[in-house]
């Protein structure tokens, strides 16, 4: 859940430490996204930093790029959940 009074310097620790988006069914931890989703979500953090007026398209932007509906690699986080491993 990211909070609306959250400071922007506060969703980029969270969003690079994995902490947010916490819904996990939703969203795809940030070190688990493709190359071009991660520099996608630095590019909106830079660009809400630039202009403070973009911030709320810039988040949806983020939260866009971390959606496991439009992500390729969210099976390599719920491989562990659903398949058991092989000794």
């Amino acid at each position: 859940m990211i909070i609306k009074s959250m400071r922007w310097q506060q969703l980029k620790e969270g969003i690079l430490s994995d902490e947010l988006p916490r819904d996990r069914t939703k969203y795809v931890r940030y070190s688990n996204l493709a190359s071009i989703n991660q520099k996608m979500v630095i590019y909106y953090l830079k660009r809400g930093f630039r202009r403070p007026g973009t911030k709320k398209d810039c988040l949806k932007g983020i939260l866009e790029e971390m959606l496991r509906s439009s992500n390729e690699r969210y099976d390599i986080e719920d491989s562990t959940k659903f398949w058991p491993k092989r000794s």
